[in-house]
């Protein structure tokens, strides 16, 4: 027995072909794993504390200006309840001697690593308003006020990384997430 393959013409050729088309489309679709649909967390950016974020700068002792290393778990140390990475021995032998110089870039790593979180204003540790955040080197900082708001605006970028993250405005604004302890 012989079997015939019959071919669509005229309107039932475009049908076909527009059912072979939306078939597949569709497929993607079909075989996705459910929940896939929320895109990925951006991650945020982590600087050494002794080399501090690009806006500020603020190291003078690297003899490369800016340090373009990623801070390594393998050059880490314990401060404030977290663990902070560094990118050379010379960073963490600089920040051993004197860790409060470089305060403010450390707590504002343990932010950026999910280490420690805001629960109130950093300035004058009121609680959260719905006002318009400032990010500072990739981690966004919310004020209960917008007086708060416009001080950190108007700083200037190194005078705005002490003036949210350094020891005053860290033990107002934020907490170190109880496993870090």
């Amino acid at each position: 027995m012989q079997t015939a393959i019959l071919i669509p013409t005229g309107r039932g050729r475009r049908a076909a072909t527009w059912c072979v088309s939306l078939a597949v489309l569709a497929v993607p679709f079909l075989l996705a794993p459910s929940g896939a649909t929320d895109p990925p967390a951006k991650a945020k950016s982590v600087f050494c504390p002794v080399v501090g974020t690009p806006e500020g700068k603020s190291c003078d002792h690297c003899p490369s200006g800016y340090c373009p290393l990623r801070p390594s778990a393998e050059m880490s140390l314990a401060f404030d309840g977290g663990k902070l990475q560094f990118c050379c021995g010379k960073c963490k032998a600089i920040f051993e001697k004197a860790p409060a110089k470089f305060a403010a870039n450390a707590h504002h790593q343990l932010v950026a690593t999910g280490q420690a979180r805001q629960q109130k204003c950093p300035l004058c540790g009121g609680e959260m308003g719905d006002t318009p955040q400032v990010s500072i080197g990739g981690v966004s900082v919310g004020f209960c006020s917008t007086e708060c708001h416009a001080k950190a605006v108007k700083a200037s970028p190194t005078e705005r990384m002490e003036m949210l993250f350094g020891e005053k405005a860290f033990a107002k604004g934020f907490t170190v997430v109880a496993g870090n302890k």
